[in-house]
């Protein structure tokens, strides 16, 4: 049996291939494995899962592709987005009230306090876009919606 070490990925498989540091921003994104508490046995596959479910998720794009997504759209629209800068938090970028510039704000994780967004802490993404008085339209276009969309034409002849 050949045993592989972490080594750059050939040519031809190289889009399927994850090496460890990207598993480790993964981690650092949705990690632990698995939470062994009394109040859930929620894995970072559930994590991962009810986050990419979110229509205001983008992930892994960029501040200037966060920024031609939200030009042209009304106040109040945002997105989060994975920290091009600081691997293991998140950006939220939104419309100011003014419509005329956008705003990026860092999220970070603080274990066992929760998500510090603006100096306070919240159980989560969801709960601080809740109690935001500014974030009031997800944007279009995240890339992960199509995963989750219900097959509204199925192939004629299959059930």
């Amino acid at each position: 049996m050949k045993v592989r070490s972490a080594e750059k990925p050939k040519k031809d498989n190289a889009n399927e291939v994850v090496n460890i540091e990207q598993f480790g921003k993964i981690l650092d994104w949705f990690g632990p494995l698995e939470v062994n508490n009394n109040e859930s046995n929620e894995t970072m596959f559930d994590r991962i899962r009810k986050l990419l479910m979110k229509t205001w998720f983008h992930g892994d794009i960029s501040t200037s592709e966060a920024q031609i997504r939200l030009s042209g759209m009304p106040a109040g629209t945002f997105l989060v987005r994975f920290s091009s800068t600081h691997p293991g938090c998140y950006t939220i970028s939104s419309l100011t009230q003014s419509s005329t510039s956008i705003k990026h704000q860092r999220v970070s994780y603080v274990v066992g306090k929760g998500f510090n967004f603006n100096g306070e802490y919240y159980d989560s993404l969801d709960s601080i876009i809740r109690d935001s008085n500014n974030l009031f339209i997800p944007c279009p276009g995240s890339h992960f919606q199509s995963l989750f969309a219900e097959q509204t034409n199925p192939i004629i002849g299959y059930t």
